[in-house]
């Protein structure tokens, strides 16, 4: 029984790590536990959205504006 206990303790020694590393190489927060969103974090999102959004538009009134009116 202590031999599988041990074996245990020794595969999560590892695999904390192990994916804390994997998380890390993937651009995410090297943590197990999920974070919670600050108000800082919420209001940065939201900015950061009306930003794309113009941006999009932006682009989207470009293209409407480059597109030929009849066809030939």
């Amino acid at each position: 029984m202590s031999i599988v206990v041990l074996v245990v303790a020794a595969a999560v020694s590892v695999a904390c790590p192990a994916h804390m590393l994997w998380q890390m190489r993937r651009g995410r927060r090297p943590t197990c536990a999920s974070a919670t969103p600050s108000e800082d974090d919420v209001a940065s999102l939201r900015r950061r959205q009306r930003d794309l959004e113009a941006r999009i538009a932006e682009l989207s009134d470009e293209h409407h504006s480059h597109a030929p009116t009849t066809r030939g």
